[in-house]
């Protein structure tokens, strides 16, 4: 998804900067350490972002990451 406007894509990267940065340092859970935030795409309207990523880890722990990552989503809120 491309933004619509400068500052849709500002909000875009920041998100996914913080993201990665709080998934980095400050997540307990080490499989959360393994995903990079490849890209995040808000609504128009600010109310709901998409988050894609990717794991460092073979293809089989893709399961176990997002379990993780489900899990982690009240924090990550």
């Amino acid at each position: 998804m491309r933004p619509k406007g400068l500052r849709q894509a500002r909000l875009n990267e920041a998100i996914k900067e913080v993201l990665s940065v709080v998934l980095l340092t400050r997540s307990q859970d080490p499989r959360l350490r393994e995903c990079i935030v490849t890209q995040v795409a808000c609504t128009p309207d600010f109310s709901l972002a998409t988050i894609y990523y990717r794991t460092l880890g073979p293809a089989e722990g893709r399961e176990g990451l997002l379990a993780a990552l489900e899990h982690a989503a009240p924090f990550l809120r």
